[in-house]
């Protein structure tokens, strides 16, 4: 089994690989372990899905254009199915119905960024 560090919310490198002391050094003075950016993607979609999750569970509110907070929940929803699939490395080669997920969800993502306050 691969033993893994968390720092700043994202995985580094295998503590096994050679490139482990010098990534941790990188991530040391930049803040950005260089394979963190190998698949950007999935750092990010790290990063984003335990906030999204406790957005949706404490969220004071929802964007008054919407009209209901069961609207304001399934575009959360929609984002976190997104993002799951990309965090679990399940969007490389989509089938149709996974592709529509990520789609909705993602465009959602972008339609509703400016929203994602409490």
């Amino acid at each position: 089994m691969k033993e893994y560090v968390l720092k700043n919310g994202l995985l580094l490198i295998d503590k096994m690989d050679n490139r482990y002391k010098e990534y941790i050094s990188e991530k040391e003075k930049t803040g950005i372990s260089p394979d963190e950016l190998w698949s950007l993607d999935h750092s990010l979609s790290i990063f984003l899905l335990p906030r999204l999750k406790t957005f949706k569970e404490r969220k004071g509110g929802y964007p008054a254009h919407l009209g209901s907070v069961e609207k304001w929940d399934e575009i959360l929803e929609s984002m976190i199915k997104a993002f799951t699939i990309i965090a679990n490395d399940e969007h490389c080669f989509p089938d149709e119905a996974r592709q529509k997920i990520l789609d909705t969800g993602l465009d959602n993502f972008s339609k509703y960024l400016m929203d994602l306050w409490s």
